[in-house]
């Protein structure tokens, strides 16, 4: 999303504005999972460059609260990816045994197949099989049962599997060639809205809403409340677009907001884009959410060459049977939204997903994850490289080996010193390149070489 020093210098200027260390955060920014903590720190950078803001103000109370006590609004912030990025793994290297295992039983009857799945039961997680529980799950007899169904062309057939909550599916066609294809699965996402990541983000926060109001004793003390969501990862895993099958992002929000009980077939379409909503209990304390933002991050590239970016892009869900918000709530929205957009991100120079390796120190750990542009520039008389300071210090102190530090940039990037060897170029001058404030880049080593010279005493050649 960000860069450790971004987030440093956005930590700072929030302490700034404060007046005083804002030591929840930090204890936000160095849990195992960051992301949440960091996205809740753009926040609030977000709602400091044009009003005035605090980070919980008191126990038991939303993450931010913008704008004087008198008019203010509060701020939950939360992330959701895709329901497990692990399961997902699990997931398809299920998917490749199972193409594995059409192909040895079905190579040589010239069909082409094409693996679908699904939860059982769509309220609840799938729990898909490790590694070493694949071998024995194709000798049992519902998977052979399954083999004699898609045999005889029964195109309805599904091996369930009770333990991982798991349907698997295949549909056949016949194809002009002997092989079977391994054809992509559908997207994993459920058919109802209360299975949706969303869906569930929605339900956890109306009951953190509910638990405020009752410590508070107030029903209006947290009003209007925006619960302000970040998309981390792919997309298409939460929002598959409509005209699919699956359930979509806004259905999913306004299947949270809304209570379909309550409203008309013609209200349920107008709200939620489609005929069908399936008959669900409401979710409880909802109705003390005044509006939901969604940001999701798109990626873009300005120009030809030009670094590949991630750009915000937020939209913003009511009821629409609920009272309009105040103009003044949209406008801070807005222009938070704004603030959002001016932001340099992403990706791959920070990696916030891994596990941190506590055989080492937090420092190096995170310097492990850290990356940068090298960048290279070559004249008749001076070759320069940038390399990122962090990967200069990786590569000395032993930590990383050459080959395996430019094997992330692709193979041309240590040809650049091999150029300056080939050509007997020497290193005529070092600078250390600092970054610029608010720029993703890391800093930099930049060598700078001079013009080719040829060997003055050559070696004979080997006979």
């Amino acid at each position: 999303m960000i860069s450790e020093s971004q987030v440093r210098e956005m930590l700072e200027f929030c302490e700034n504005r404060a007046g005083h260390s804002l030591q929840k955060m930090h204890d936000a920014l160095r849990v195992e999972d960051p992301v949440p903590g960091i996205w809740e720190l753009l926040l609030l950078y977000a709602a400091l460059q044009s009003d005035v803001a605090l980070h919980e103000p008191d126990e038991a109370t939303p993450d931010i609260q913008v704008g004087s006590p008198d008019s203010c609004m509060w701020i939950e912030a939360t992330t959701v990816s895709h329901r497990d990025a692990r399961s997902v793994e699990k997931l398809s290297r299920f998917v490749d045994q199972i193409h594995h295992h059409l192909r040895r039983e079905f190579d040589k009857t010239q069909r082409s197949y094409s693996v679908e799945y699904d939860c059982l039961d769509p309220s609840q997680e799938c729990n898909p099989p490790e590694e070493n529980q694949l071998n024995p799950l194709f000798e049992l007899d519902s998977w052979n049962e399954f083999l004699a169904a898609v045999a005889s062309d029964d195109l309805t057939a599904a091996w369930e599997l009770q333990d991982q909550n798991l349907r698997i599916m295949l549909r056949s066609c016949k194809v002009s060639h002997g092989y079977s294809s391994s054809g992509g699965p559908v997207l994993f996402l459920p058919e109802h809205p209360t299975g949706h990541p969303v869906y569930r983000a929605i339900r956890k926060k109306a009951g953190q809403a509910r638990k405020w109001t009752k410590i508070h004793q107030s029903e209006e003390k947290f009003q209007p409340l925006v619960v302000w969501i970040a998309v981390v990862g792919d997309l298409s895993q939460i929002d598959p677009g409509e005209g699919h099958k699956k359930v979509t992002l806004k259905q999913a929000v306004l299947g949270a907001l809304c209570d379909p009980s309550k409203m008309s077939v013609p209200e349920q379409y107008n709200s939620v884009g489609t005929w069908w909503v399936p008959p669900q209990e409401p979710v409880s304390g909802a109705h003390r959410i005044s509006m939901v933002c969604v940001t999701q991050f798109e990626q873009r590239q300005d120009g030809f060459g030009a670094p590949i970016r991630l750009y915000p892009k937020t939209t913003c869900y009511q009821d629409s049977r609920a009272d309009p918000l105040p103009a003044s709530v949209l406008e801070r929205v807005n222009r938070m939204d704004k603030e959002l957009a001016c932001v340099q991100y992403g990706p791959g120079w920070e990696a916030w997903g891994h596990k941190p390796d506590r055989k080492i120190s937090p420092a190096r750990d995170r310097a492990n994850h850290t990356w940068g542009h090298i960048k290279y520039s070559k004249g008749n008389e001076v070759m320069k490289i940038q390399i990122p300071a962090v990967l200069l210090i990786r590569i000395l102190s032993g930590e990383e080996s050459p080959g395996s530090v430019w094997s992330s940039y692709g193979n041309g990037s240590s040809n650049f010193f091999k150029q300056a060897l080939d050509e007997g170029r020497k290193i005529v001058k070092t600078s250390f390149l600092d970054r610029k404030e608010g720029s993703r880049e890391e800093p930099s080593v930049e060598i700078e070489f001079g013009p080719p010279t040829e060997p003055l005493v050559r070696k004979r050649k080997q006979s």
